[in-house]
């Protein structure tokens, strides 16, 4: 049996580069933000690939232009590579196709589990009730432009106390679950491009404004980058009641018709390559796979809510990646478990030797 596949290895080494710098350019113009790199401090583990190999400053990363088309590169060779997988009792290998968690096979996958998190939900209460909040940052918070990954690093300082907020929320309650969403700022203003954060509190009851108000406080007092005015009730929370027939004809501003979908729908949407993405979405989308950060985040109880019944691994224990094949040549998985099979850089302003 073959183990399916997992975004799990580098595909790109110092030799790449970015489609055509004009290219670059045509996003710059119209977007300066971009022009940017991705960070500005040291002490940042980021993907090997967007690694700036040029440079003699130290151990930088290109801007965000440039990690853009070196994410679009990515996926193309992603879409042209296999892994390979080992077994360790018998030595025989498999491959199957590589996937990545920005292809739509990921949306599809998340789409099926949402499933699941409603049956679920439908089950516990009569009424299931939806409460979103929107946890953002300011792109020009001492008036100077941060780099995305900068950027995004400040806005989620607040993750710990926002989920002790959304904790202490849910023990009020009695019986609720959480998910949180990661997505870009859609195209236009200040932030366009930049990520912001989406906790989706899913419940029998209504949630009282007050609760609501104290897991605000917690990402305004916690990220240096959030906002006080840009977080109030009015502005930063959704309510809505879910369609017990999961019914998309009675949606309305009040009444979700179909939850899985409306859920998936803070995930990427394209049909065969991701440069069908709106620029803005891709500029997100390159954040987060340059940092590692996930775009769904749930809870505890929302993902055992979301796990399939039954799940045998025994036949898949022996398994392991042993790397990629691709152009008939055969590239070793990283020997650092903790990366995820990525290889990763840590920035400095340090020269190289």
């Amino acid at each position: 049996m073959s183990p399916s596949g997992t975004e799990q290895v580098t595909l790109q080494g110092p030799s790449r580069h970015s489609y055509t710098n004009s290219t670059n350019h045509e996003i710059v113009k119209e977007k300066p933000s971009r022009d940017r790199r991705l960070t500005d401090r040291p002490n940042v583990t980021l993907r090997e690939d967007v690694r700036d190999w040029v440079t003699l400053k130290g151990d930088l990363p290109v801007t965000w232009a440039e990690a853009e088309q070196r994410f679009l590169e990515y996926d193309q060779e992603a879409r042209q590579t296999e892994n390979v997988f080992e077994n360790t009792e018998t030595g025989e290998t498999a491959t199957s196709a590589v996937s990545h968690r920005f292809q739509s096979e990921y949306r599809e996958m998340w789409y099926a589990k949402f499933n699941d998190l409603l049956r679920t939900a439908q089950d516990r209460w009569s009424v299931v009730h939806t409460t979103m909040l929107g946890l953002t940052a300011s792109s020009t918070p001492n008036g100077d432009r941060q780099g995305p990954v900068d950027h995004w690093n400040d806005c989620d300082e607040s993750n710990d106390a926002v989920k002790q907020a959304i904790r202490r929320v849910k023990d009020k309650l009695g019986d609720a679950v959480a998910i949180e969403f990661v997505e870009a700022h859609p195209g236009g203003g200040t932030n366009d491009g930049y990520l912001h954060k989406h906790p989706v509190i899913l419940s029998g009851q209504r949630v009282p404004d007050a609760d609501l108000q104290k897991i605000l406080n917690a990402h305004v007092n916690n990220a240096p980058n959030a906002e006080h005015d840009a977080h109030d009730l009015s502005r930063s929370v959704t309510r809505s009641r879910v369609s017990p027939r999961k019914d998309v004809e009675e949606a309305s501003e009040e009444v979700i018709g179909n939850l899985p979908a409306y859920l998936a729908g803070y995930l990427l949407n394209y049909g065969e390559s991701l440069d069908e993405l709106p620029e803005s979405q891709l500029a997100g989308a390159t954040v987060m796979w340059s940092t590692g950060a996930q775009s769904v985040r749930p809870g505890q109880r929302a993902q055992e809510w979301m796990k399939p019944e039954e799940e045998d691994d025994d036949e898949l224990s022996a398994w392991i990646l042993a790397g990629v094949e691709r152009d008939g040549e055969f590239i070793p998985a990283s020997d650092d478990p903790s990366s995820g099979g990525v290889d990763r850089f840590t920035t400095s302003w340090d020269p190289p030797d």
